[in-house]
């Protein structure tokens, strides 16, 4: 069967916009990805903005000492590590430092569809969304007059310095963390989500942020942390019995408690992804 010239033309149009579109896909400019060799972040550098990807205006990204968990974290806006499935042990552990440049009209929501082509470009993944039931440890309120406990403190931005300016404010309820032992704190540029993480990352069960706070928050309390069991959370044994439970610190000092719920929840599955290729 022959086609006509005005049907070789649109077959040629059809191609050359298939084309076209794989071509507008959101990338930097330029990126330079660099393996970090050295140890933990500590707690200053954190606060500092280290292991945080960031967008400097002019369209400049930043990842200082970043692993490929917290670039999906960023990429796929909302997800959190339980929901990242498949991905090795080093994309935890391994950190790097990543510059790169993007148009300066770029918008946020643009930068991230810039990251998603990073990872799959440099660091060859491969992964697609779908729903899986799961189990959750939900954190609530414990009150309902939603008030914020007094080892939480409302701040303009998780900069060293905010935390250092509150650190010297109240310097006896820092001062009090510090020397109890079982100290436990952080900064969240949105409720208590990075709590969240940081639970799930210590106790490697899923919890997530459902008290519906927004903002930027510091928050601290003092607890000995549990184990996580097949019936839940049990409190393990050897630790020092002056520390409260951390159901019993949750709530006194921060107004809220976990809930055990089930529920559907988009994952990403990561079909494969490797150690990045050089610049």
């Amino acid at each position: 069967m022959t086609l006509t010239a005005g049907a070789w033309i649109l077959a040629l149009l059809v191609l050359g916009s298939g084309a076209a579109a794989a071509q507008t896909r959101p990338e930097f400019e330029v990126a330079s990805i660099k393996p970090h060799i050295g140890g933990q972040i500590s707690l200053l550098d954190a606060n500092a903005g280290a292991g945080r990807p960031r967008v400097q205006p002019g369209g400049r990204f930043e990842g200082d000492r970043i692993t490929v968990e917290q670039l999906l974290w960023f990429a796929y806006d909302g997800l959190r590590e339980y929901q990242f499935l498949g991905l090795p042990d080093w994309g935890r552990t391994d950190r790097f430092v990543i510059t790169a440049t993007a148009p300066s009209n770029s918008s946020i929501d643009q930068v991230r569809l810039m990251v998603r082509s990073l990872l799959q470009d440099r660091f060859k993944m491969s992964a697609h969304m779908e729903s899986r039931d799961m189990q959750l440890h939900a954190l609530v309120f414990a009150h309902p007059d939603a008030a914020l406990g007094p080892g939480v403190f409302r701040l303009d931005s998780c900069s060293g310095e905010a935390v250092r300016e509150l650190m010297r404010k109240f310097p006896e309820k820092f001062m009090s963390t510090s020397t109890a032992g079982g100290g436990h704190g952080g900064c969240s540029s949105a409720g208590f989500s990075d709590l969240a993480v940081q639970l799930t990352a210590w106790l490697q069960v899923p919890f997530a942020d459902a008290t519906g706070l927004k903002g930027i928050y510091f928050y601290q309390f003092n607890a000995v942390m549990p184990r996580a069991t097949s019936s839940g959370l049990g409190r393990p044994t050897g630790e020092p019995s002056d520390l409260p439970s951390l159901s019993t610190a949750l709530e006194k000092e921060l107004n809220l408690k976990i809930e055990s719920r089930r529920s559907s929840v988009s994952v990403l599955v990561l079909d494969s992804i490797a150690q990045p290729t050089s610049n």
